[in-house]
């Protein structure tokens, strides 16, 4: 659910943080755990970019929705 851009500004050290895997998804294939913690998102050879805000992230996955995303996990 997204978050309005009032409670957004009000985070401190926000991140995403995956909280489950379905079993034999793709995210599953490729090594991602319950607990990971998301930094950085691109589409194909476009720019990287950081995940500081959860609006960050939002934003991100919506302008991409049905791509194939990579993403940098900690």
């Amino acid at each position: 659910m997204p978050i309005s851009d009032e409670e957004n500004s009000s985070l401190v050290d926000a991140k995403i943080q995956i909280v489950g895997v379905s079993q034999n998804s793709p995210a599953e294939g490729a090594g991602i755990r319950k607990g990971d913690v998301i930094k950085e998102l691109w589409v194909g050879e476009s720019d990287k970019i950081a995940v500081n805000r959860i609006k960050d992230f939002q934003d991100f996955i919506g302008v991409n929705k049905g791509k194939q995303v990579a993403i940098t996990i900690q």
